[in-house]
């Protein structure tokens, strides 16, 4: 695949992900939402590496991609749980 399609793939991704927050939250906080997701993004990239480096120095560098699929598993499965049916449907 070339880097166009990758990118235009990348973009459709983001779009739906947008999509799903729009659909899950009701109108009036659409605007709040967007922003813990985005801010979501910021956080994780300054967060994992303080984490994983120490990790990756001690036990490892598999260590540190076990615990960083952990991290991320444990919280898509209590995102998952907390998000109730759509609001409404577009």
């Amino acid at each position: 695949m070339s880097l166009e399609e990758e990118l235009i793939r990348f973009l459709k991704e983001q779009i739906e992900i947008e999509n799903k927050i729009v659909e899950y939250i009701h109108p009036s906080r659409n605007v709040l939402a967007n922003s813990l997701y985005m801010m979501g993004i910021d956080l994780g990239q300054g967060v994992a590496p303080l984490i994983t480096a120490g990790l990756a120095v001690q036990y490892g560098l598999e260590y540190t991609f076990i615990v960083s699929a952990v991290i991320s598993a444990a919280t898509a499965i209590l995102i998952f749980l907390l998000i109730s049916k759509p609001l409404r449907k577009l």
